[in-house]
């Protein structure tokens, strides 16, 4: 998981500063070639990891499909990530049925 990449001899989660911060209002041309990237491959809930450079480059190494819970983040951001995609899932689950 995100919140315990280094292990110890023993194989347990050191205890170390979060290497993942929220950055409020982050905006970036980036964010439009990330959705585009979703839309491509179908993908609905997707999170893209990225650093940025001293130089100011964005350098992305992963996009996760699944859950990748970070609580230092969630403890901080405005809204819960979980709870925004059970509500998402909510609405899909509704749509699907009002179809059939």
């Amino acid at each position: 998981p995100a919140d315990a990449c280094e292990l110890d001899g023993n194989g347990r989660p050191i205890e170390a500063a979060s290497l993942f911060a929220l950055r409020e209002g982050f905006q970036h041309p980036v964010i439009d070639q990330f959705l585009g990237f979703a839309r491509k491959h179908q993908l609905e809930v997707a999170g893209f990891e990225f650093i940025e450079t001293m130089d100011g480059r964005i350098v992305t190494y992963d996009v996760n499909t699944n859950t990748n819970y970070n609580p230092d983040v969630e403890t901080v951001a405005p809204k819960s990530g979980p709870v925004e995609i059970a509500k998402y899932l909510q609405r899909v689950q509704a749509e699907a049925f009002a179809l059939a």
